[in-house]
C-alpha cells in the first residue's frame, strides 16, 4: 500500500511541475529591417546592410520597394561583427528592382557563421539608390 502511495504522490508532483515547465521557443531573426543602398561609380558600384543575427536555416528575406535601375545581390556571412565577410549563397543570385521581393536562399547557419547581410552590386554604371526591407531568416 506504502508503494502505491508513493507512486501516486510522485504522479501528481510530476503533473504539477510539468505544468511550470517551459520549452524555451526558437524564433528566427525574421523582423524587417530597412535598407538604403546607393551605389556610387567611385567605390566599384557595391554596397551591403548591416551584419545581423543568422538564427535558423531558412533563406534570408529582401524586397526592394524602390530603385531607378536593377542592382544584384547575394547573402554573405561573419562570424562576429567584426570579422571578414564570406560567400554564403551557394552561387545563387538575385536581380532586384522596384517591387521584387525574393527568399533568398543561403548556407550561413549550415555553414556555422553567427551572422548575415545582403552584399549588393549595381547592373548599370550610374550612381543610384535603392531602398526596402530585409531580414537574415524569413519565416
Amino acid at each position: 500500500m506504502k508503494i502505491k502511495k508513493y507512486i501516486s504522490k510522485m504522479i501528481i508532483l510530476l503533473t504539477v511541475l510539468m505544468m511550470f515547465y517551459t520549452v524555451p521557443a526558437s524564433a528566427s531573426n525574421y523582423k524587417d529591417t530597412v535598407f538604403e543602398f546607393y551605389f556610387k561609380t567611385a567605390a566599384g558600384g557595391t554596397t551591403s546592410t548591416e551584419l545581423r543575427e543568422k538564427q535558423d536555416d531558412s533563406s534570408a528575406y529582401m524586397k526592394c520597394e524602390k530603385t531607378v535601375f536593377p542592382y544584384t545581390a547575394f547573402v554573405i556571412a561573419a562570424q562576429s561583427v567584426d570579422d571578414e565577410y564570406y560567400n554564403a549563397s551557394g552561387g545563387h543570385v538575385y536581380t532586384f528592382d522596384t517591387g521584387t521581393v525574393y527568399k533568398m536562399i543561403n548556407y550561413v547557419y549550415e555553414n556555422h557563421y553567427k551572422y548575415a547581410a545582403i552584399y549588393a552590386k549595381r547592373v548599370y554604371s550610374y550612381n543610384y539608390a535603392a531602398n526596402g526591407l530585409w531580414s537574415p531568416d524569413s519565416v
